[in-house]
This record gives C-alpha cells, sequence and structure tokens, in this order.
C-alpha cells in the first residue's frame, strides 16, 4: 500500500479532493481529552476541534446538541467542513447545532489559509453586545449556507458576516434581528434564497462593498421593518457590475437598494419600492 503522505503534491490533492478525511465529533457532556473520534468520544468544543484539523485533508467536524462558545474559533485550515447535525440516539432529538456565540468577540474567525471552508446548518444564537458572527481575513471559497443566525432587538449592529475573501457563496440561510446580516469586500460573492429581517431601526440587510466585484444577489426576501432608515442593499461607489434579481423586497423598509456603484444590473425583483440610484444601472424591470 502507498501512504498518501508519499504521494506526488498534485497526486495527493487530488485524492484528498475525493475523499474524507479526518472526522471530529463535538456535542454537549463532550470531553476534550477524548480522541472525538466517534460520537461516544465526542470533544467538548468547537473550537478545540478545529485546531485539530489538517489543512487540505477534507477534514469534518460533526456538531451534535448545543455549546456556549467562551472565545473566538479559528480556523486556519483548508478544505474544512463544519457541520451541524441532529442529537445522537438516546439524547433529545433536534435538528442542527445551537451555538450560542461569545460577547464582544468574533465568534468565526478563518484565516486567509481557510480556502474552501463549508460552515453548515448551525443555529448561531449571537449576543446582543457588540461581536461579528464571521470575520473572516480572506479565505476564498467558502460556502455558509442553511444556517440560522438570530440576533437582538438591542444593541445588534455588528452581529454579521464581515467577508473579505472572494467567492464566498451565501446559501439558504436566515437572518433574524441582526442589523446587518451580511457585508461583503470580497469579489464574485454569491447570495442566494436567504431570508433577511429585523424589527430595529436604521437596519441594513446586505452591504456589497467598494471592493465587491462581479457578485450575485438573487432569490433573497429582505423584510427590514424598523423603517426609519433601513436599506435593504446598499451597494457602495467603486462596486461593479453586481447583479440584483428575483429578490423579494418589503415595502415597510425605508429603501430597498441604495446604489453608488457602477454597470449594477436589476430585474425581475419584487416590490413598488425598489429603486435604482447608479447612472450606469441597467433598466429596473419592477413585478407587483
Amino acid at each position: 500500500m502507498i501512504a498518501a503522505r508519499n504521494l506526488n503534491p498534485n497526486l495527493k490533492a487530488l485524492v484528498n479532493g475525493l475523499m474524507v478525511g479526518n472526522v471530529y465529533y463535538v456535542g454537549t457532556n463532550g470531553d476534550n481529552m477524548a480522541s472525538g473520534a466517534e460520537y461516544k468520544r465526542r470533544l467538548k468544543n468547537l473550537q478545540y476541534a478545529t485546531s485539530k484539523l489538517v489543512s487540505a485533508n477534507n477534514d469534518y467536524v460533526l456538531c451534535f446538541g448545543s455549546e456556549t462558545g467562551a472565545a473566538a474559533v479559528e480556523i486556519s485550515a483548508a478544505n474544512a467542513h463544519i457541520i451541524g447535525c441532529s442529537m445522537g440516539i438516546g439524547d433529545t432529538m433536534g435538528r442542527g447545532y445551537a451555538y450560542t456565540c461569545p460577547a464582544t468577540v468574533d465568534t468565526l474567525q478563518p484565516t486567509i489559509a481557510a480556502d474552501y471552508l463549508e460552515i453548515a446548518n448551525i443555529r448561531f444564537i449571537c449576543h446582543a453586545t457588540d461581536h461579528i458572527l464571521i470575520d473572516d481575513a480572506g479565505c476564498d471559497d467558502a460556502y455558509f449556507h442553511h444556517n440560522t443566525v438570530s440576533g437582538s432587538t438591542t444593541a445588534s449592529d455588528a452581529i454579521r458576516l464581515d467577508i473579505e475573501g472572494a467567492r464566498w457563496t451565501i446559501n439558504d440561510n436566515i437572518f433574524q434581528l441582526c442589523k446587518l446580516a451580511i457585508d461583503l469586500a470580497g469579489a464574485s460573492c454569491v447570495v442566494n434564497n436567504n431570508r433577511i429581517y429585523d424589527l430595529d431601526t436604521a437596519a441594513k440587510g446586505l452591504v456589497i462593498g467598494a471592493s465587491a466585484h462581479y457578485c450575485i444577489v438573487r432569490g433573497n426576501t429582505f423584510n427590514l421593518v424598523g423603517t426609519t432608515g433601513d436599506i435593504a442593499v446598499t451597494i457602495a461607489a467603486s462596486a461593479d457590475h453586481t447583479e440584483l434579481a428575483y429578490n423579494n423586497f418589503s415595502a415597510l423598509t425605508s429603501d430597498a437598494i441604495s446604489d453608488s456603484g457602477t454597470a449594477t444590473q436589476m430585474w425581475h425583483n419584487f416590490n413598488t419600492a425598489v429603486t435604482g440610484t447608479s447612472t450606469s444601472s441597467i433598466p429596473l424591470v419592477i413585478v407587483t
């Protein structure tokens, strides 16, 4: 048998792409002194599990039950997968993994080396105090999908995905009570089929930053009902070629789209409140 460590690096990368690497289990009543290699020997903390990940090895962390985070979780391994699962047999059944975020600090910190990161099926319970759910230092090609992010009506200004990396795909998530849900600075990101709603004033659903080029925003529901100062989608100056299509905007939002970008493309968005202000925008088609 040929050991993987003896393979040519390119061949090893191909093989790893077709295989599941190490699998670590995290869950309620776990023990960080355990191996984490199976559910009955599960680890206690997500933070501890991510420190064991091997870069480019397609490692998985399978999370069961719930956890209250005490510090930021750093993720530095490429091709890592963090997946929320239902409880094990004999425990209370429940979909996903309930993670109560630590106060004041960033919850998840993918480093620039954490490309091809996947985060799925986790219920993030965010503190009312100032923090960021994901502060991405520039990892690329990440996938954040089928998660629920719950903020607070009191002080949720900084609860958001703060994405600097390119080619992030943010799909099929629910963001509730987040003063700012998604803040993009990376190029070629896709924001698709998310539900974003808030009850506070001056809320922002999605911000397309100045460096966020060629982003696609499709099939999302923006229901910001604080009315005063709400902006569902903000496109900054210097952002270019943003595509907005098939999104649903609440009529209670103060401004559905604030567009200062270049070559913004908008069509088949739903709601008479939709406006596009970029002089380079393609003419808007509104379906009521």
